[in-house]
């Protein structure tokens, strides 16, 4: 697999929830808005963001998963009492699919919500935390699970474990990016990986250098930008 990707990398620290409104010129000022507490948001730390088709925004919290309709929030949390809450209070990733529907990762397994019933299904990872999401060929998610690699099949509503792909022993997988026929894997200390949908093998991507945990990948404009923590 030939790699003619430009790759660039910047330190990003999420800490505050805005709202931006701009028009189309770079140029215009742009006006910023913040949520907080105090607007109904149940925490204040968000690792993680995404926005449905009816236009709904879900934001991945310490304390529940918050969903914004653009005027108050609505806050979702495990109960130990309902089998149909979401799994745990602490969201990792939100992740909406090419069918319109929502998967979280939280610390104790990937959750399923229903928006006819408002309710949740939940698949167990053993206790290990699930940090990244992406969808794959067919009706299958890539799902990064207690830093390795796991593939979840959307029809049967099951873990595979008959073959999950290659992957080094000391992998550390936590960000998941889809772009075009590949699914980019950012680690916490091992740096890039790249894994191919068609061939459905991991490869490490050597030109990437840094051993700093990585928070996000996002590709614009012919670049790989990659979001790294730590100075």
């Amino acid at each position: 697999m030939r790699l003619k990707h430009q790759i660039c990398t910047f330190v990003a620290i999420l800490s505050t929830l805005i709202k931006v409104a701009a028009g189309n010129s770079p140029d215009m000022d742009m006006t910023f808005s913040n949520l907080s507490i105090k607007e109904g948001l149940s925490q204040s730390t968000i690792l993680s963001s995404c926005q449905d088709d009816k236009g709904l925004m879900w934001f991945a919290t310490h304390d529940g998963l918050n969903r914004y309709d653009g005027y108050e929030f609505t806050i979702y949390r495990n109960s130990a009492e309902d089998s149909t809450s979401i799994a745990d209070n602490i969201i990792r990733k939100v992740h909406i699919d090419s069918k319109g529907r929502l998967w979280i990762g939280t610390d104790k397994g990937l959750s399923f919500y229903d928006s006819f019933s408002d309710s949740f299904r939940n698949f167990r990872t053993g206790g290990k935390g699930v940090t990244g999401i992406a969808e794959a060929d067919g009706d299958k998610l890539l799902v990064a699970v207690g830093g390795s690699i796991k593939i979840f099949n959307m029809k049967s509503w099951k873990w595979d474990i008959s073959a999950p792909p290659c992957q080094p022993e000391t992998f550390g997988a936590r960000v998941l990016y889809r772009e075009s026929d590949n699914i980019w894997i950012g680690t916490s200390s091992e740096g890039l990986f790249c894994y191919s949908i068609g061939s459905k093998d991991i490869k490490r991507i050597s030109t990437f250098k840094s051993d700093k945990p990585i928070n996000s990948i996002l590709k614009r404009d012919g670049y790989l930008w990659i979001g790294t923590e730590g100075d």
